[in-house]
């Protein structure tokens, strides 16, 4: 969020206290990762040069395994894709 969005909305007198805590984390390398998927999902992602990342495989593993699952991660970061390539499978 930019500061001076922040700024406002901490001097805004309808939304006093509500902000609790304020912490910026730093950027990080984004890890890439191999997952066995099925191999028409895998020749298509080849073609396309679409290489995942660990947290697309984290999300695959979990949906696979029966569980619910929230992932929030920046725009464009393969979202989508990791909760439909699943989906694609079944």
């Amino acid at each position: 969020m930019p500061d001076d969005l922040l700024l406002k909305l901490t001097e805004a007198p309808w939304y006093h206290g509500q902000i609790a805590r304020v912490e910026e984390i730093p950027p990080s390398e984004a890890a890439l990762t191999e997952v066995s998927l099925h191999p028409a999902l895998q020749t298509y992602l080849d073609q396309k040069g679409i290489t995942l990342y660990r947290h697309q495989r984290e999300v695959i593993e979990a949906v696979r395994a029966g569980n619910d699952i929230i992932i929030t991660t920046p725009a464009a970061s393969g979202k989508t894709l990791a909760f439909n390539l699943p989906i694609f499978e079944g």
